[in-house]
């Protein structure tokens, strides 16, 4: 309890159909205590925003004016609501009583009006907000949670459209974060209770505080006449409607800003941090960070220090084994003698940079020479190797088909005139042919060419061509 009791007495506790005893009871700034006369363990409670303080009939005969009883009432989400009733007795039993509800509804007030910020209600929508275009009535309310918890949220009533309407509560007044949103149609139950003060109303089975009784009173007022125009299925308001909705209440806003009693130093009631949901790696603040089961591999270079970066970012201090130099197959192209790379940041310390072994430089020839199997190199070593040999198979195909055409022809002659010295003509014909055939400079990928052009040359020659053997390419 917060500070020295602000009232002190000795009440009559009933509790229904159990007993009724004398109690000792001390009100304070945030809440009061409990102690039973007759032995029995002090009880503690803080003030609720969400509290009727209602006067009650004692329904009996005999001795009713030494008998003043009153009730306090605590709504809890979920409808177990705590109810208190106490009796003051005597000659002047009705004064003491009015007394007691008096403070404690001016206590509970002051506790309310602590949980609220500074601001007021608005009534026109945010700038570049789409969600709250339709706005007619916006501001902050208690929200009850369970737990004996409420939750200061921002509250949005908007005008009905299609046969509904709704109340959309944010965290803050920005409307950036949607908490909930309440659905508002004919058959919603809109419900409050009358007392000494209670500045509680529901919708359905939500229950809301606001700030003070006119602010009560203005909320259930809206949300009350959009009830109606569901009802009795109003047609969708046009924007000149909604913009009288919007006087209306800002007629009435205006006269509750002379009202409003100035906010406490702070809340009177102790604040519960909403706890960060559980995470796998618990809730550190700074968790370790979760490794890749992969494998990283070391790269050639020095690079950004990413092996290094990891839970053994300490580790790179150490001297390794350097890494053995990378050999040149002879397939793939010559590559210049690369110049010494400076020292990059990051790398790990004592790690030679490793060089490309110079090679000495190959002819042309060899290079011609050099046996290239499909699949094997490089593209870019590659590519004009076969561009070459596929201009070198076309100009051979050309040039045997001419020069076998020759030969038919000559044959042809020769048998004219003589066949035996035909066939030596022919034959020496096909040797000189073989002699002048072009050398071997490039190989020559794909067989499809080549056996076309030997049975060009087995149709004019009559000669039977030879079986190809996989992988071997021919010069024609």
């Amino acid at each position: 309890m917060l500070g020295e009791p602000l009232l002190v007495g000795t009440l009559m506790q009933i509790k229904l159909e159990e007993s009724v005893q004398q109690t000792q009871v001390a009100l304070f700034a945030n809440g009061f205590t409990m102690q039973p006369q007759q032995g029995g363990k002090m009880v503690n409670r803080a003030w609720s925003p969400f509290s009727l303080v209602e006067k009650c009939q004692v329904k009996t005969l005999q001795h009713s004016a030494y008998w003043a009883v009153f009730k306090l009432t605590v709504f809890r989400a979920g409808g177990h609501d705590l109810c208190l009733y106490f009796a003051c007795t005597g000659g002047n039993a009705y004064k003491e009583r009015d007394r007691w509800v008096e403070k404690i509804g001016t206590l509970v007030s002051q506790v309310t009006v602590s949980l609220f910020p500074v601001s007021d209600i608005q009534v026109q929508p945010l700038p570049g907000n789409e969600a709250t275009r339709t706005r007619i009535l916006a501001g902050f309310l208690l929200h009850g949670s369970a737990m004996d918890t409420c939750q200061l949220v921002y509250a949005e009533l908007h005008a009905y459209s299609a046969g509904e309407s709704k109340l959309t509560l944010y965290r803050d007044a920005w409307c950036d974060r949607e908490l909930s949103t309440i659905g508002l149609s004919e058959s919603t139950t809109v419900s409050t209770r009358s007392g000494v003060y209670c500045n509680v109303f529901g919708i359905d089975h939500h229950r809301f505080c606001a700030r003070n009784g006119d602010e009560k009173d203005l909320w259930l007022r809206a949300v009350s006449n959009v009830k109606v125009k569901l009802m009795f299925e109003a047609p969708d308001p046009t924007i000149e409607e909604i913009w009288v909705f919007r006087q209306s209440v800002q007629e009435r806003v205006s006269l509750l800003a002379g009202d409003a009693e100035p906010p406490s130093n702070g809340a009177l009631l102790l604040e519960v941090t909403n706890k960060p949901p559980r995470s796998p790696t618990g809730d550190a603040m700074d968790p370790a960070p979760v490794e890749d089961p992969t494998p990283l591999s070391k790269p050639a270079l020095g690079g950004s220090g990413d092996v290094a970066a990891g839970p053994e970012a300490d580790a790179g201090a150490k001297l390794k084994e350097p890494a053995p130099a990378p050999t040149v197959p002879t397939s793939s192209p010559v590559v210049p003698h690369a110049p010494a790379l400076p020292h990059v940041e990051g790398s790990v310390v004592g790690d030679p940079v490793p060089s490309i072994p110079e090679e000495a430089p190959k002819d042309d020839a060899s290079l011609q020479e050099a046996e290239l199997l499909p699949g094997e190199g490089s593209v870019a070593t590659r590519l004009p190797r076969v561009r070459a040999a596929g201009r070198l198979r076309e100009d051979a195909t050309h040039e045997a088909i001419l020069q076998s055409a020759a030969l038919a022809t000559q044959a042809a002659h020769d048998l004219e005139t003589d066949p035996e010295v035909a066939t030596e003509g022919g034959r020496s014909a096909q040797d000189s042919q073989k002699l002048r055939l072009p050398p071997r400079r490039q190989p020559i990928e794909g067989l499809e060419v080549s056996e076309k052009a030997l049975e060009c040359i087995a149709v004019c020659t009559g000669a039977q061509p030879r079986a190809l053997e996989p992988r071997q390419n021919f010069a024609i």
